[in-house]
C-alpha cells in the first residue's frame, strides 16, 4: 500500500486486438486524488519494451488519505483506449 509522500509506479501493457504489443501515437496518464482533483499528469511514459510502459508519480505528502485513481489514455490511428486503476493511499505509520 502506498503512503502519502511516496512515489508510485503506474504500469500498463498496451496491445492491439490481436494481443500484439502496441506503440501508441500518444499517451496521457492522469493521477486523481480521493476528491477527484487532478494531482499529476504525464504525456511521456517510459517504454520497457513489448508494449509495457510506466509513469512514476509522487503522492503529495499533504494529500488526502483514501482511494486514488490513475487513468491511462492511449491513442492510435484506429482509436483510443482508456484504462484506470484505483488504489488506497494511507498516512505513513
Amino acid at each position: 500500500m502506498p503512503y502519502l509522500g511516496e512515489t508510485i509506479r503506474v504500469r500498463a501493457t498496451l496491445t492491439d486486438y490481436d494481443g500484439s504489443a502496441l506503440t501508441p501515437d500518444s499517451q496521457e496518464v492522469t493521477l486523481y486524488g480521493p476528491d477527484g482533483s487532478q494531482q499529476g499528469q504525464s504525456t511521456s511514459p517510459v517504454s520497457e519494451g513489448g508494449g509495457v510502459y510506466y509513469v512514476d508519480f509522487e503522492i503529495p505528502s499533504g494529500g488526502a488519505k483514501g482511494n486514488w485513481k490513475a487513468v491511462w489514455k492511449a491513442t492510435k490511428s484506429a482509436g483510443d483506449g482508456i484504462g484506470e486503476v484505483e488504489f488506497f493511499v494511507d498516512r505513513a505509520p
